[in-house]
C-alpha cells in the first residue's frame, strides 16, 4: 500500500506582488493603519503597467511618493525582479528612506555590495552620487553590480533599469 505524501509537502510560500497586498504583509510600525486612496489607486495602475520599461510616477507633495516607491520595489523583489535599488537625490533624503522602510518593515542595506541585495532579498538605497560617478560601484571596472529594478525618488520609479 503506498502511502500519500502529497498533502504534506510545502509547495513553498506564494509570495504576494501587488503591492497594496505586499503592505498589509508587513511587520509596519502602528503609523502606517493602511495606504491612502491615491496610493492604492498609483499602485493599482502601476501594477497593471508593471512589464512596460519605464514608469514615471508622479504624486503631489506629502502623498506618500516613498511609501509607495518602497512598495513598489518590494513588490518587484517578489516577483523575482531583483535587485531592487532605490535611488535618492542626497545623503539625507536616502536615510529618510532607510528610516521609513525600516518602519514599514521593508528590509534594506546601504550596501550595494550587500550579499542580500544581491540575492534580490532587500532593497538597497543608495544617494545619486553613488550611482552616477567615474568611481561607481554599479559598472566601473571590472566588477558589476546588477540592478534588477531602480526606483528613484522624489518623483519617478523606473523598472527594468
Amino acid at each position: 500500500m503506498a502511502i500519500d505524501f502529497s498533502g504534506m509537502l510545502d509547495d513553498g510560500d506564494e509570495k504576494v506582488i501587488h503591492p497594496r497586498e505586499v503592505f498589509f504583509t508587513l511587520d509596519r510600525g502602528p503609523s502606517f493603519s493602511f495606504p491612502r486612496d491615491i496610493q492604492t489607486e498609483v499602485m493599482n495602475r502601476w501594477f497593471d503597467n508593471r512589464d512596460q520599461p519605464d514608469n514615471v510616477i508622479k504624486l503631489n507633495v506629502g502623498s506618500g511618493k516613498t511609501l509607495v516607491g518602497l512598495l513598489l520595489l518590494q513588490s518587484s523583489i517578489n516577483e523575482g525582479k531583483g535587485p531592487a535599488l532605490y535611488v535618492a537625490p542626497d545623503k539625507q533624503l536616502s536615510q529618510q528612506i532607510i528610516n521609513e522602510a525600516k518602519a514599514l518593515g521593508i528590509e534594506v542595506t546601504d550596501d550595494p555590495r550587500d550579499a542580500d541585495y544581491a540575492a534580490g532579498e532587500k532593497i538597497c538605497v543608495v544617494n545619486v552620487y553613488k550611482l552616477f560617478n567615474g568611481k561607481s560601484v554599479f559598472g566601473v571596472g571590472a566588477s558589476k553590480i546588477n540592478i534588477g529594478t531602480v526606483g528613484s525618488g522624489p518623483i519617478d520609479f523606473c523598472r527594468e533599469f
